[in-house]
């Protein structure tokens, strides 16, 4: 990524360009068969952040990948030269209260943390992994 990337950022938004000194642990994923390469990294906290980035790469032609910061069995959440967009940090469960029979669940939400947010409300969800 260019120093404009970086630059124009939002401070709180972090990035792991390659080089940087994390980078040697930001790149790596779940499956440490697929050893990709990506050119950054961000670690997005809001939907600011990720519209930051998908900006970015659409007006500078910069291919990227989403990852969710869990598993990934086919290493399809990064690649080599690209932008990996991070939603890891993007881990609250929205608020139910209103609606608490419906709720959605968020592609960024660790299935821990679904199960330990859930369980302190009382309620539970059935699922199958893998």
């Amino acid at each position: 990524m260019n120093s404009s990337f970086k630059d124009k950022a939002p401070k709180d938004l972090k990035i792991v360009n390659f080089g940087d000194y994390l980078y040697h642990y930001a790149h790596v994923i779940s499956n440490t068969f697929f050893g990709k390469m990506p050119a950054s990294i961000a670690y997005c906290k809001n939907t600011e952040h990720v519209q930051y980035c998908v900006n970015y790469c659409r007006d500078n032609d910069v291919k990227f990948r989403a990852s969710s910061g869990g598993h990934q069995h086919e290493g399809m959440c990064s690649a080599d030269n690209v932008m990996i967009i991070d939603l890891s940090e993007m881990n609250k469960l929205p608020k139910f209260d209103e609606h608490p029979e419906t709720l959605w669940i968020l592609a960024e939400k660790e299935l821990g943390h679904v199960y330990t947010e859930l369980t302190t409300k009382g309620e539970t969800i059935p699922v199958c992994d893998c």
